[in-house]
């Protein structure tokens, strides 16, 4: 059995084929606009983390490669080992030139980039091209000579002194404006996709802002920016202090916020069930709705993120595992406990001790949902699974255990009676639920290091 969800299939000839989050009408509507803007320009795809902007930006490449528009896409979070993020855009910018199979470009643009790019780029950064694997470039040989000096301690920025480079720097907005032309007249911008910005190191994610800012303030040029713009304040404060501003020093470099909408977590999960072939380790066909339904809920109940939903689904694949095909897979169960673990380590570990504080954990979980989500099948089933333990423990408080639902059942929340239908069905159909080889289930899977 495959244990964790696969990363979307992107299919280049139909880029939407599996997009699971519903994503096209935002990506087409989208296009149009960055593709005729008035450049430069630097839009920010502004979403919190886990919530699919990587899928979405590598869904929205796709589609112009589809279209046969013209993009670049670098991942900043994979690079941010380089020395300088210049040399890694001034990279993706030389394959992308290469690609256009124009040997008069290409010469050009080798030529006249090796010429300047020492002049404005990190010394420490030339020195380590090569070592970078980004030795493509071939930086003139002297700039090589700056390896004495660092050996040395020296590593300053020439862009520290701004006046003193501005020749450099307008030689090289040239240079880019030159391979630009190679657009044609049917595509007015070129898109550059710059993924995973706010997981870079702080200092990182400064230094390609202000790249952005200095030397690719060029027409036809639009930086795409997939972030969380609050985390990536947050970094940017841990560099310059709890004090300092960082949203507003954000502003200098985002023209235009965009926040990806709130995807469909429902068809997520079942899409990524079908995915890891869930149905396949379980007793009951019905058992996949049922992790679909109460996964659903909790996911509204706690806000998960698509990457929540997947570390979730990997850990019920996991226990599902050990679980035999001849035994019950009490989904109603196991997914609250998982969640409640993480979210209420107390009333978590006081269930785990004794069920008598299933109506604690009930209340847990509802206090944020609203009534019709109360009153929905899989709250009810949650609700009649987390009281059922307490039944086999305590035979003599059952109606004690059963009267707030008998009152519940006279108030306009009248899921009450469908608890208690539900709790007959269990103790008759099943006779016995164990929460406790539940718990240690899922003690046995913190053992496990994951992240997805």
């Amino acid at each position: 059995m495959q244990i964790k969800p696969n990363e979307i299939d992107i299919n280049e000839a139909e880029p939407f084929a599996n997009d699971l989050l519903d994503r096209q009408s935002e990506i087409k509507n989208l296009t149009p606009i960055i593709l005729n803007v008035q450049a430069p320009l630097v839009l920010s795809l502004d979403s919190s983390w886990g919530t699919g902007k990587t899928t979405f930006t590598k869904l929205w490449r796709a589609y112009l490669q589809n279209e046969q528009r013209q993009s670049v896409y670098f991942n900043a979070w994979e690079t941010d080992y380089a020395e300088d993020p210049l040399i890694v855009l001034v990279a993706e910018l030389d394959k992308w030139v290469k690609a256009t199979n124009n040997p008069t470009r290409i010469d050009q643009w080798t030529v006249n980039v090796r010429k300047v790019l020492p002049g404005i780029a990190k010394r420490a950064a030339i020195a380590g091209v090569k070592a970078a694997t980004l030795g493509a470039l071939e930086v003139d040989k002297q700039m090589e000579g700056v390896t004495a000096d660092l050996m040395g301690g020296l590593t300053s920025d020439l862009l520290d002194d701004f006046n003193k480079q501005s020749k450099a720097i307008d030689e090289f907005k040239k240079i880019v404006t030159t391979a630009l032309e190679d657009l044609g007249d049917d595509q007015k911008n070129l898109i550059i996709f710059i993924d995973e910005l706010d997981r870079c190191r702080p200092t990182y994610a400064i230094e390609l802002l202000e790249r952005l800012k200095h030397l690719f303030d060029i027409k036809r040029l639009v930086f795409v920016l997939s972030t969380d713009m609050t985390q990536l304040a947050h970094s940017i404060r841990g560099v310059y202090g709890h004090e300092f501003d960082a949203t507003k020093y954000l502003r200098r470099f985002i023209d235009l916020d965009y926040s990806l909408k709130k995807p469909n977590n429902k068809n997520y999960i079942e899409s990524q069930l079908k995915n890891i072939h869930f149905a396949s380790r379980t007793e009951r066909p019905t058992a996949q709705h049922g992790v679909i339904e109460c996964c659903n809920l909790m996911s509204k109940r706690f806000d998960l993120k698509l990457r929540d939903i997947n570390l979730l689904l990997t850990r019920i694949s996991l226990i599902s595992c050990s679980i035999s095909v001849n035994d019950y897979f009490d989904e109603f169960l196991l997914i609250p406990l998982l969640i409640l673990r993480d979210q209420n380590k107390a009333l978590y570990d006081s269930y785990a001790e004794s069920s008598s504080v299933a109506d604690d954990v009930i209340t847990f979980i509802g206090q944020e949902l609203s009534l019709d989500e109360r009153q929905d099948r899989a709250f009810c089933l949650i609700s009649a699974y987390l009281i059922v333990p307490e039944f086999y423990n305590r035979t003599d408080r059952y109606e004690e255990l059963i009267q707030p639902y008998k009152e519940i059942e006279k108030s306009p929340d009248y899921r009450g009676n469908r608890v208690l239908k539900l709790i007959d069905g269990i103790t008759n159909n099943r006779g016995y639920v164990e929460h406790k080889s539940i718990i240690k289930r899922i003690e046995l899977l913190q053992q496990f290091a994951m992240d997805t």
